[in-house]
């Protein structure tokens, strides 16, 4: 019962680990504009490094976004699981009071039942929205990685300080593919937890 809720404990710190990431791809694209300012250039490494900046910013913003939509999930799986809790009490009180020969309020059950159904529901909507804002997430990685390989091919290119253009284009790369690691676990953890709850919703 418990593990959903640390699951998306646990997606929050992830969240988190994304935003310091994306804030250290912007301090590497700073440094990368500072570099190229430094050696008199205005190369594509410069207008890319430019870009990533851009990607950063976009980046910490969806991340933003998904550390609210995960808030409102455990608000749900939190309410969910109390839901959980009362209906097995029900059913307990129902099968004692059978075995001494009385009868339960058969609407009392179904009202309870029909009330752990639409909170199920609710929050099985809300975690297929999370993992679709995860997926949206992934998708402008995708730019990130883009931008990862023109910055490689731009500082094959630079004629001044190429060594020191490949290694920040290095970082880019680097850095966008543990934000793309960190949004899968998110993912899986989002979707986890839904299963979690339909084995012990059935």
């Amino acid at each position: 019962m418990e593990t959903d809720l640390r699951a998306m404990a646990h997606i929050n710190e992830e969240i988190k680990a994304v935003i310091a990431m994306s804030f250290m791809i912007n301090l590497t694209a700073l440094n990368a504009i500072v570099m190229s300012k430094r050696n008199n250039t205005q190369s594509g490494f410069s207008v890319v490094s430019n870009e990533v900046r851009v990607f950063s910013g976009d980046l910490n913003q969806i991340m933003e976004r998904l550390r609210i939509d995960v808030a409102l999930v455990m608000r749900h799986a939190a309410s969910l699981q109390k839901m959980q809790k009362l209906h097995q009490l029900m059913q307990k009180a129902a099968a004692e009071m059978q075995k001494r020969g009385l009868a339960i309020d058969q609407q009392a059950v179904a009202r309870g039942a029909e009330a752990l159904n639409q909170v199920w529901a609710v929050f099985s909507r809300e975690t297929r929205k999370l993992e679709t804002a995860v997926d949206d997430a992934l998708k402008n990685c995708e730019m990130g990685v883009f931008l990862s390989v023109q910055a490689k091919i731009e500082a094959a290119y630079s004629r001044h300080a190429a060594a020191a253009f490949m290694e920040v284009a290095d970082q880019f790369a680097e850095k966008v593919g543990v934000v793309i690691d960190y949004l899968y676990k998110i993912r899986q953890l989002a979707r986890d937890s839904r299963n979690e709850k339909a084995a012990n919703h059935l």
